[in-house]
């Protein structure tokens, strides 16, 4: 997914998250995965776009259990959730 997200982004960081990575996972869960880059569209349209293509790129089929998250450093670090996301795989 990172190659994907970077070869569609360009300047693109991925980071895995939720019930899965904590070892909490359930027959429903699903696999979060933040993608954050430098720039992107405002269009919550575009952003889908993008997100499609990601999962285009990285050979997914249509329906997949994995909910990627697109936004920009700026936005992760006003968000709460992305922000401790981040915080948890930056001090690494």
């Amino acid at each position: 997914m990172s190659n994907s997200a970077k070869k569609v982004l360009g300047d693109a960081e991925v980071f895995p998250f939720g019930s899965i990575i904590e070892g909490k996972a359930v027959a429903a869960s699903d696999l979060d995965v933040l993608v954050v880059a430098k720039d992107l569209p405002k269009s919550a349209w575009s952003r889908a776009q993008i997100i499609s293509k990601i999962e285009e790129t990285t050979g997914l089929p249509p329906l997949h259990p994995i909910q990627i998250h697109l936004t920009t450093w700026e936005e992760a670090y006003t968000n709460p959730i992305y922000k401790e996301i981040l915080a948890k795989h930056l001090k690494k």
